[in-house]
């Protein structure tokens, strides 16, 4: 399944490493995972550690369920035997469909080793991995489907990777996502614009927006604000007022759009 970052050769997995034929190791973390990425490859490094553990501890209520739940019966049509979980973050999403399809092989990446580091240790039936998604450690044609939530793309490695006829299914924030969040924090709301993919080489198969209201309390609502980039780009007073609201009821609003590998 894993190719070598460096020299595209197959790497053989060991108890402690993968190594090519060229002579290439990558030794893998206690936890489990590989770190695949190369020096000097990039200069971002990921969620910062404060963001990471805001997500992990408001995922681990499940306030988002009910969209891994709907990413799970999108992809059952696709009937995967291997999946990738592009830039996993701390794994949470990959988990439940994990839990939801245990008969197919999953694979998780993410250019954050912190979060990589949560996620291996969660779950050890995952292979998870450390990478950019730029230079994917993954061997040709050897994934029914990718999915990115939240995550940037790169349409020619998927198309790479992804078998005949893969798919790709991307989840996105819709401009209303959290918008109630906004209200309080900003006094000038400004929504983003969504762009689709614009590839030659996949085609749009579907496109839903999907949305459901949650009712939370402190801290959950400065875990929310805060795993988002919304926690860095905000003036003090802006996140004063956040911290300092008890009760909030907020929508979580979505754009899922799932796409074929043309060839």
């Amino acid at each position: 399944m894993y190719r070598c970052p460096i020299c595209n050769q197959p790497l053989t997995e060991k108890e402690k490493s993968a190594q090519c034929i060229q002579g290439h190791s990558f030794d893998r973390a206690k936890s489990g995972y590989f770190n695949f990425l190369i020096k000097n490859q990039t200069a971002f490094r990921g969620d910062h550690p404060t963001q990471i553990d805001a997500r992990r501890r408001f995922l681990a209520q499940d306030h988002y369920l009910p969209l891994a739940q709907r990413i799970h019966q999108i992809i059952s049509s696709a009937l995967p035997s291997v999946l990738i979980d592009a830039g996993c973050g701390e794994g949470y999403y990959t988990h439940q469909l994990k839990k939801r399809k245990p008969a197919c092989e999953m694979y998780g990446f993410d250019i954050s080793k912190d979060a990589i580091d949560k996620a291996a240790k969660s779950d050890r039936n995952i292979h998870y991995c450390v990478s950019s998604v730029n230079r994917l450690p993954y061997q040709n044609q050897c994934a029914d489907i990718i999915t990115s939530l939240f995550a940037p793309v790169d349409t020619d490695e998927f198309a790479r990777v992804l078998k005949k006829d893969g798919r790709l299914l991307v989840v996105s924030a819709h401009p209303d996502h959290l918008i109630e969040l906004k209200q309080i924090a900003y006094e000038q709301v400004t929504k983003h614009q969504h762009k689709s993919l614009d590839s030659d080489v996949f085609s749009l198969m579907n496109m839903e927006e999907f949305s459901f209201q949650l009712t939370l309390t402190q801290p959950d609502i400065t875990h929310l604000f805060m795993m988002t980039p919304y926690g860095f780009r905000t003036s003090v007073e802006g996140k004063q007022r956040i911290e300092s609201k008890e009760n909030l009821t907020v929508t979580a609003k979505f754009i899922l759009e799932t796409y074929q590998k043309y060839l």
